[in-house]
């Protein structure tokens, strides 16, 4: 049987990772704004912070490999295109 406190913290965990979400999604759509924008070095380093908290997920890598390419971080790169 399921407790209500079981239920309760499952709530709160799956609230967390939803939450991790939308603020690594909110970055990458920054990082896009800015990249378009001629700014890649600062949408590198506003997704350089996040990295290993999102790294593997796809976008996030090649959106943040695109920006390392452009300011010449390009082992970098290469790292978030072999996760993708």
């Amino acid at each position: 049987m399921v407790t209500n406190q079981t239920k309760k913290a499952v709530v709160a965990i799956c609230c967390a990772l939803i939450s991790q979400w939308a603020l690594a999604n909110d970055a990458i759509t920054q990082a896009r704004v800015l990249f378009d924008a001629g700014r890649a070095k600062d949408a590198f380093l506003l997704l350089e912070p996040i990295e290993s908290a999102h790294a593997g997920d796809p976008v996030f890598d090649l959106v943040f490999a695109i920006s390392a390419i452009e300011i010449g971080q390009y082992t970098r790169a290469v790292f978030a295109l072999e996760r993708v």
